[in-house]
C-alpha cells in the first residue's frame, strides 16, 4: 500500500509517533514502533515532495534519547540522517547537510554497500561549496564493487560536473560520455532510473555553450547527447527522450539558423510530452517563446509563453528555479511588448517586473555557494537576456536620459561578483566608480554581451553615450579569429597573410566595440578602460588598429574587470613602504623541457633600472621561497619573469615556473600567490597567465594575475596569451623605469610600447600581448620616499661614500 496515497494510514503513523513519543517508552518493541513509524512518515513525506519541514521534524526524531538505542539496534539511525541530509540540501543547507551524510558515513562504516552513495554524496557537496575533496571522495569509490546498477553513471557524471564547474570541459567530456555509456548499459537492462539522472544533469550543459570553447568541443558535447537519444526505441523511455532532447536544444538554439529550426522542434515536442515532468515542459516551453520572438514569431511566441504561465500555476513560484524562469518570460514578454511599440504605462510595467527579476537573480546567485575562481553571475544566458532587456526597455522610455539608467542597472548586475564579496567590498556606487574608478581624463568603456545584439557605453565624468553593436555569437566569433592571427608570431610564409588578415579583421572588431557615438567619445580621451573583455575571451584590445598605430601606443588601456571591482581596487590603492622585488632567470632542472631563460648581468640591470638597490632573485633563489620576502618587506612593486606553465587539474590553470626547492617543485599556481602579502603593482612577464578557466570567469578575474588582486594588489599586468622573450623583457625594463619614477601603470606600459616598437619590435605581437588589469591609472604616490631594499655589498659602499666625504671635507678644513 502506498503511503502518499493513503492519507488515512499517514495520520495514523503520525498519532502512533507522538503517543509513544509522549509516553517516553522504554521497551525494545515499542521504540522500534516509533522507529519504523516516523521512517514510514518520513519515506512518505520525502514522496510527496511538498512537506519538508514536517519531514525534516520526524526524521530528526532519530535524535532522540527515547529512540536512539532502539534505531541504533535496528539499523535506522543511518536512514534518519539520511534524510535530514536530504531536506537540508533541499533547501540549499549545505552544511548542515554535510554534517547529516558525514553521521551516516559513521554509522555504516567502511565497508558497507551503501558506502559508494554516502561519497557521491559527500562529493557533490563539495563540488556545490568550493570544497578541494570532490575527486578524493569520488575516486575512494571503487567501481567493481558498486551494487546499485544506477549509481554508476551518477559518479561519473560528478565528475563531468566537477570539471564543467571549473571550466575545463576537455577534461568533462570523457567522464561524461562513460556516465552515459554506463546509463545506455543500465537502460537495456531495464533500468530506467540512472537514464533520467544522467539525462537532468545534462539539461546544465548549456555551460558548454560560454567561454573559449572550439568549436570541436561543441560538437563532442552535441554527439555526447544526441547519440543515446538517437539509439533509444521510438516508442521508450519518453521521459528520458524529452530530457536528451532538451539537453540537445539547449546546445543548438543559438547556433545556425537550421539549428535554431531543430532546437525549437526539439523544444516543441519536449513541451507537449506527457511524459516530461512539468519542470522540463516549463524549461521548453519559456526557451520555445524566446526562440519564436528571435525567429520574429511573435504570434507562437506569444502562445508558448501562455503556456508557460499555465505551467508556473503548478509550481511554487517562491523556489529559485521558478523565478528564474519567471525572470526570463519577462524578458521575453518585454522584447515582444518593446518590437509592437506598446504604451508607455505598459512598458514601465515591465521595467518596474525586471527590475525585481534582476534584484531576484542578484540575490540568488550571492546566497549560492561558488566555486573559487567560478563563474559570474552575468557568464549565465537568462541573467544577460533580462539584464539586456531591462536596458532595451530603459532606452525605449527615454531616449535621452536612458542611457544612464541602463547603466546603473549594469552597475548593480556586476556587484553579484563572487571576487568582489570575497574582497570584503560592496561595489560602492556609480558615482563612486565615476570620482575614482575612471582615469579623469579619460573613460570606461562597458561591454554588455546580448542574444541577437550587445550593447556598448562609453562612460566618463561627463556622462554616459551608448550605441548598439552586433550579437554576442558573432562577437565571439570575430574577436576569436582577430585573436588567433594577432597570436601568431610575425613572419615566416605566411607574413603578408596575417598582416592582411589582422588589417581587415581588427578593423571590424574596432568597429563593433567602438560603434558611432562610442567610439567619437573614446577618441577625445587619453586613456580608456575596458568593461567586459571576459565576453569576448579576454581579448587584448590594446593591439587594436587606431589611426596609423595600435590603440594600446595611442591611448592608455586598462581592465579593471568590472565597475564595482574598479571601486574594490581604488579603496586599496595607496602608499607602499618599499621599492622593487624581481624574480626572474630561474633555474630548472633536465626534467623540465623548456628553453632555459638565463638572463646576463647587463638584461637584469636594465630591469632594475631606476632601482639598483631593489631586491632581485634570480637563478636558484628565483624560487616559491622568494615570495615570503613579500610578507616582510611590503614592495610597491613586483616583476616576474619567467616560463608559464598550466595545470588542467587546478581552478585556475595558470601558473609560473620557477626554480625548484627541496620541498617544492617550482610550479607556482593561484593558491600560493592568494596567500601572499601583494604589492600594489605586479608586471608578469610571463605567457598566459591572464588566460583563465574554459568559460567567463568571475568577472574575468580567475586568472593568475586575479589571484594577485585578491591577495592586495590593485592592478596587474599580464597576458593571455604566449609572449616573446626579448620584448617582455624590454617591456619590463621600460615600464619599471616609468612607474617608479610616478607614472601611472597604464600610461607606463603605453610609454613602455611606444619605446620598444622604436626599438624594432613595432609588431602589436611584441607590444600589445601584455595588458594591465585592475586599477590602471592609479600611480604609487610619490609623496611617501620608498624604503629601498638592499644587497649588504650596497651597505659596504655607503659606508665607504660617507668615509669618503669626511676625508674631502678634513681636507679642504685643514687647506683654509
Amino acid at each position: 500500500m502506498s503511503l502518499v496515497t493513503d492519507a488515512v494510514l499517514l495520520a495514523e503513523l503520525e498519532q502512533l509517533v507522538r503517543d509513544l513519543d509522549a509516553r517516553q517508552s522504554r521497551t525494545v518493541h515499542e521504540r522500534w514502533a516509533l522507529a519504523t513509524g516516523a521512517l514510514d512518515i518520513t519515506e512518505a513525506l520525502a514522496t510527496e515532495g511538498d512537506r519538508t519541514d514536517d519531514r525534516l521534524s520526524f526524521a530528526e526524531l532519530g535524535q532522540r534519547e527515547s529512540l536512539a538505542a532502539g534505531s541504533d539496534y535496528f539499523g535506522y539511525a543511518a536512514t534518519f540522517a539520511h534524510h535530514r541530509y536530504e531536506v537540508h540540501f533541499e533547501r540549499g543547507e549545505y552544511g548542515a547537510a554535510r554534517s547529516a551524510l558525514l553521521e551516516v558515513h559513521d554509522v555504516l562504516g567502511e565497508s558497507h554497500s551503501r558506502r559508494p552513495e554516502v561519497l557521491v554524496g559527500l562529493s557533490t557537496l563539495e563540488r556545490l561549496t568550493g570544497g578541494d575533496r570532490t575527486l578524493e571522495y569520488l575516486d575512494a569509490i571503487d567501481i567493481d564493487t558498486v551494487r546499485t546498477p544506477s549509481l554508476v553513471p551518477q559518479i561519473y557524471l560528478q565528475k563531468g560536473l566537477y570539471w564543467i564547474d571549473l571550466g575545463l570541459v576537455d577534461h568533462a567530456l570523457e567522464p561524461l560520455a562513460r556516465a552515459h555509456a554506463e546509463a545506455e548499459a543500465r537502460y537495456k537492462g531495464g533500468d530506467d532510473l540512472s537514464w533520467t539522472r544522467a539525462a537532468l544533469a545534462l539539461i546544465d550543459t548549456e555551460v558548454l555553450l560560454y567561454g573559449r570553447q572550439t568549436s570541436a568541443a561543441l560538437a563532442k558535447a552535441e554527439a555526447l547527447i544526441e547519440s543515446p537519444l538517437m539509439a533509444m526505441e521510438k516508442n521508450a523511455g519518453l521521459a528520458q527522450r524529452s530530457r536528451l532532447a532538451a539537453a540537445l536544444a539547449l546546445l543548438l538554439e543559438r547556433r545556425s539558423d537550421d539549428d535554431v529550426d531543430r532546437a525549437a522542434q526539439l523544444f516543441a515536442g519536449v513541451a507537449r510530452a506527457d511524459a516530461s515532468d512539468a519542470e522540463l515542459r516549463l524549461i521548453a516551453w519559456s526557451r520555445l517563446a524566446f526562440l519564436e520572438w528571435m525567429r520574429g514569431r511573435d504570434d507562437e511566441a506569444l502562445a508558448a509563453l501562455a503556456s508557460a504561465h499555465t505551467e508556473l500555476e503548478g509550481f511554487d513560484v517562491a523556489g529559485p528555479g521558478a523565478r528564474l524562469e519567471l525572470a526570463f518570460l519577462d524578458a521575453v514578454r518585454c522584447r515582444l511588448a518593446i518590437d509592437d511599440a506598446a504604451a508607455r504605462d505598459e512598458l514601465q510595467a515591465h521595467r518596474d517586473d525586471l527590475i525585481q527579476a534582476l534584484e531576484m537573480l542578484v540575490e540568488l546567485w550571492r546566497a549560492a555557494p561558488i566555486i573559487k575562481g567560478g563563474r559570474g553571475l552575468l557568464a549565465y544566458f537568462r541573467p544577460r537576456f533580462v539584464l539586456q532587456t531591462l536596458c532595451a526597455v530603459e532606452f525605449a522610455l527615454d531616449a535621452e536620459h536612458g542611457d544612464e539608467r541602463a547603466l546603473e542597472h549594469v552597475f548593480f548586475a556586476q556587484t553579484a561578483s563572487t571576487l568582489l564579496h570575497g574582497l570584503g567590498h560592496d561595489g560602492g556606487t556609480l558615482e563612486e566608480f565615476r570620482r575614482d574608478g575612471i582615469p579623469p581624463d579619460g573613460g570606461a568603456l562597458v561591454l554588455v554581451v546580448g542574444p541577437l545584439d550587445s550593447t556598448v557605453f562609453a562612460v566618463d565624468v561627463t556622462g554616459c553615450v551608448s550605441e548598439s553593436t552586433t550579437s554576442g555569437q558573432n562577437l565571439r566569433k570575430l574577436a576569436t579569429d582577430w585573436q588567433q592571427e594577432l597570436e601568431t608570431a610575425p613572419g615566416g610564409a605566411r607574413g603578408e597573410l596575417r598582416t592582411r588578415r589582422l588589417e581587415s579583421l581588427g578593423a571590424e572588431l574596432r568597429d563593433a566595440l567602438f560603434p558611432g557615438a562610442v567610439g567619437e567619445r573614446v577618441r577625445t580621451w587619453t586613456s580608456v578602460s575596458f568593461v567586459g573583455a571576459e565576453f569576448i575571451a579576454g581579448t587584448p584590445i590594446a593591439a587594436l588598429p587606431w589611426g596609423a598605430t595600435s590603440l594600446g601606443l595611442a591611448l592608455a588601456t586598462h581592465s579593471p574587470f568590472s565597475m564595482p571591482l574598479a571601486n574594490a581596487f581604488a579603496s586599496r590603492a595607496k602608499a607602499a613602504t618599499s621599492g622593487l622585488v624581481v624574480i626572474a632567470s630561474p633555474t630548472h632542472g633536465a626534467d623540465v623541457d623548456v628553453l632555459p631563460l638565463a638572463m646576463t648581468d647587463e638584461e637584469l640591470r636594465d630591469v632594475v633600472g631606476r632601482a639598483p638597490d631593489a631586491r632581485v632573485f634570480s637563478g636558484a633563489e628565483a624560487n616559491v621561497d622568494a615570495f615570503d620576502t613579500l610578507d616582510a618587506r611590503a614592495a610597491s612593486l613586483l616583476v616576474v619573469i619567467a616560463h608559464g606553465v598550466r595545470d588542467a587539474a587546478q581552478p585556475v590553470p595558470a601558473g609560473v615556473l620557477l626554480s625548484p626547492t627541496p620541498q617544492h617543485d617550482g610550479r607556482v599556481f593561484s593558491p600560493v600567490l592568494r596567500a601572499i602579502s601583494a604589492p600594489p603593482i605586479a608586471f608578469l612577464g610571463v605567457c598566459a597567465t591572464a588566460r583563465g578557466p574554459r568559460r567567463s570567469g568571475d568577472a574575468g578575474a580567475a586568472t593568475l594575475g586575479g589571484a594577485l588582486l585578491e591577495a592586495g594588489a590593485h592592478c596587474v599586468v599580464e597576458s593571455t596569451a604566449n609572449v616573446s622573450y626579448d620584448a617582455t623583457r624590454k617591456l619590463a625594463a621600460a615600464f619599471v623605469d616609468e612607474v617608479l619614477a610616478g607614472v601611472a601603470p597604464a600610461e607606463a606600459l603605453r610609454r613602455a610600447r611606444v619605446a620598444v616598437a622604436a626599438a624594432g619590435f613595432d609588431d602589436p605581437y611584441f607590444t600589445c600581448l601584455l595588458d594591465v588589469h585592475g586599477l590602471g591609472h592609479v600611480p604609487v604616490p610619490k609623496e611617501i620616499e620608498p624604503e629601498r631594499v638592499v644587497h649588504s655589498g650596497s651597505i659596504l659602499w655607503g659606508l665607504i661614500g660617507v668615509f669618503s666625504v669626511l676625508v674631502f671635507a678634513a681636507y679642504v678644513w685643514r687647506r683654509r
